[in-house]
């Protein structure tokens, strides 16, 4: 399997509590075919040129012992906590490469966290917070990066590949800012956001330097301030906003 994994773990009979110490460097994919759909469908996104190393704690309160039918789901997974760190080297996310990546790792009160997870490219460092309530499915990132948007073509669908494929970038893109939203609710996301590159082009037409401010909630964007630095002149407005649904653009100056 490439490499290993030591499990040790303590179990309080009186009390039910179960606890676990995991250090791991094993290739999971090698374990794929014991999977179930789902868990063959979520790892099937990552690849890794060695396996990622972890380093883990956790624990749960167990169902009473005379407990014929347990609720696992309502009554164990509440207690649960993890205290984790992973690292992995040269690997990708849905065909996304990356040099390497690294992330803190906590669940407690059903709320799983990744606060510093880390991640490098050739053109710039990427820094994203996440936070998921298990509960609900409600969603937060924080996000800090530097990055070349081409790369994020394998993520996007039809439509975004068509928008990126008109826009091309020679130098990378920082951003700073915040999506939040509900997991496999599209009509709950909302962002906001500041963006600012150097050389670009929208169909052809090249630009020095782009920087503006943008939100998004329920289906509609607002740019703020945009400014559009080309060789003949500076381009900008007060706000555009444009209505997902229905395809209308307004521009204040």
């Amino acid at each position: 399997y490439r490499g290993g994994i030591d499990l040790s773990g303590v179990l309080e009979i009186p009390t039910r509590e179960a606890t676990l110490e995991v250090t791991s460097d094993f290739d999971a994919r090698e374990i794929r075919h014991l999977l179930s759909p789902n868990g063959q469908k979520w790892i099937d996104q990552y690849a890794w040129e060695t396996p990622p190393r972890l380093n883990a704690t956790g624990g749960a309160r167990l169902p009473a012992w005379t407990d014929p039918k347990p609720d696992w789901r309502g009554e164990v997974k509440p207690t649960m906590h993890i205290d984790g760190h992973f690292d992995v080297d040269e690997g990708g996310f849905r065909g996304v490469p990356v040099v390497k990546a690294s992330s803190d790792i906590f669940f407690k009160d059903m709320i799983w966290r990744l606060p510093n997870l880390t991640i490098h490219r050739p053109e710039g460092v990427t820094r994203l917070g996440y936070e998921c309530d298990a509960s609900t499915q409600d969603y937060v990132w924080d996000v800090d990066s530097v990055v070349q948007p081409k790369a994020l073509n394998p993520l996007l669908n039809a439509a975004g590949q068509k928008v990126l494929s008109q826009l091309e970038f020679e130098d990378p893109v920082a951003v700073k800012g915040k999506v939040w939203g509900r997991w496999h609710h599209l009509e709950r996301t909302g962002a906001e956001a500041t963006l600012k590159t150097g050389r670009m082009s929208y169909r052809d037409q090249p630009c020095l330097s782009v920087e503006a401010q943008g939100s998004y909630t329920n289906q509609f964007f607002k740019i703020f301030k945009p400014f559009v630095q080309r060789e003949e002149g500076i381009v900008q407005a007060e706000a555009l906003g444009i209505d997902a649904t229905e395809g209308f653009i307004t521009i204040t100056n």
